[in-house]
Order: C-alpha cells, then sequence, then structure tokens
C-alpha cells in the first residue's frame, strides 16, 4: 500500500472536512437545529488493520470506506 505525504493527507483531509460540512448544513436544515462536526481524522491503512486502530473498548465509531484506484 502506497503511503500518503503530509500534503497528501491535507489534502484528503479538506475534501473530506467539504463534505463534512456540506453534510451538517443539510441535517441542520432537515432537523432544524444546529449541527457541530469536528474535522475528520484520515487514516489511510488496509481494512483488515483499521478496527485495531481507531477503535477502544468503549468508543462509538461510525467509519466510511473509500476504494480508490487509478494513479
Amino acid at each position: 500500500m502506497e503511503k500518503l505525504d503530509d500534503f497528501k493527507k491535507d489534502q484528503l483531509k479538506e475534501v473530506v472536512n467539504i463534505g463534512v460540512g456540506n453534510a451538517s448544513t443539510a441535517l441542520s436544515h432537515m432537523f432544524g437545529t444546529t449541527v457541530e462536526m469536528g474535522v475528520p481524522d484520515i487514516l489511510v491503512d488496509s481494512i483488515e488493520n483499521i478496527s485495531e486502530k481507531i477503535i477502544e473498548d468503549d468508543d462509538v465509531v461510525a467509519a466510511n470506506t473509500l476504494k480508490i484506484v487509478g494513479d
């Protein structure tokens, strides 16, 4: 698996942040209340390794996988 340098991780985080911002705006309009979401954290790893890296004993976790192919 190719490792992402800090610049590429920052670019990916910004794209995800834009999507989260749009989602929070849509949810706010849908429910008629303020919705706050933090800046997402980006972890790039194989699917087999993810759960052990992000989940602690009592954590509630929502995660999304995205397969990116190509150059």
